[in-house]
């Protein structure tokens, strides 16, 4: 009987923990679908915070980054992301044991977190910084084009579906130009350099 008791009251936890995160995520994705979004190549958004939920494939694009492209918010399809955002949210968090939402820009996991904060690269090697960003789609693995390190050096740059480039890159100078010997980032989003010399 008290077993009895004990699995009832465990499963009834179970059903309002559930009942108060769907809540919580719905009210979450009215919020940021209820936001106007700029569609502008500009720094400037409609979404004042943005958020990336960690470990996901598929996003709904709910912002334009300073990539041209749009920044994760929460898993799912663009179909129905009222229902099928919410499902993807809570098959993530069921196989991470992780609800946590992340502010973009706060780690290095996509470009767009380093057009949020460029001294995300501080310290990184281009081996390092390949190894996360390297297979991101619509970018590309360069060497320097020009200047006195042509050939050599690390570039991603992006290209738009023409096989065009756009602008928005991240270059890796190994060091020994007019800025100095020792090796440094620099960042380029759609307008322009983004942190100056990063080392």
């Amino acid at each position: 009987m008290i077993e009895s008791l004990k699995y009832r009251i465990l499963w009834l936890k179970r059903i309002i923990f559930s009942l108060i995160s769907f809540l919580i995520l719905n009210s979450l994705i009215i919020s940021v679908s209820a936001n106007p979004i700029n569609s502008e190549q500009s720094h400037h958004t409609g979404i004042s915070q943005v958020y990336t939920y960690d470990e996901i494939e598929s996003s709904v694009h709910m912002e334009v980054g300073h990539t041209g492209g749009l920044s994760r918010v929460l898993s799912g399809k663009v179909v129905r992301p009222d229902i099928e955002s919410l499902a993807g949210v809570t098959s993530v968090a069921a196989k991470t044991s992780t609800t946590a939402l992340r502010k973009v820009g706060s780690v290095l996991e996509s470009v767009d977190d380093v057009m949020a904060n460029p001294n995300l690269l501080k310290g990184k090697s281009p081996l390092q910084v390949e190894g996360i960003l390297g297979k991101t789609p619509g970018w590309r693995i360069e060497t320097l084009g020009q200047g006195s390190q042509k050939g050599n050096g690390w570039v991603l740059r992006q290209y738009n579906a023409k096989g065009n480039p756009t602008g928005p890159q991240l270059r890796w100078h190994p060091g020994g130009g007019h800025h100095g010997p020792t090796p440094y980032w620099r960042v380029v989003g759609p307008n322009g350099d983004l942190g100056g010399i990063i080392r």
